[in-house]
């Protein structure tokens, strides 16, 4: 029974981060002019292995202080947090509150089918 509630999990946290990678490159075609946007996917695709070389050091001392289960759900929440934040907060560059109408229709570094 563990190994299968194991694998069921382990094959949802699969399905569930599999669209991050496409998202994060749409994002950044979508931000950033074409000479740019190396060296922003470079950014978040170092992102994912800064985040797993720091997460032992940040989740071992609460799973030895209150057990494996918190370390489990903690991460779950922040991540559920992370996922409220970034739907309140991202816009497509034309529909950007802070950024006028004309510069984000008339600036041809932005334009992303060139």
């Amino acid at each position: 029974m563990a190994f299968a509630s194991f694998a069921v999990f382990r094959f949802l946290l699969g399905a569930g981060e599999s669209a991050n990678w496409p998202g994060a490159s749409k994002a950044v075609s979508e931000w950033f002019p074409k000479r740019e946007r190396g060296l922003a996917a470079a950014f978040y695709d170092s992102g994912s292995s800064v985040g797993g070389a720091i997460a032992p050091f940040l989740i071992l001392p609460v799973y030895f202080r209150f057990g494996w289960r918190v370390g489990f759900v903690i991460p779950g929440l922040l991540g559920f947090l992370w996922l409220i934040v970034w739907r309140r907060l991202y816009y497509l560059p034309q529909e950007h509150p802070r950024i006028g109408e004309r510069r984000a229709a008339d600036d041809p570094r932005r334009n992303t089918r060139r």
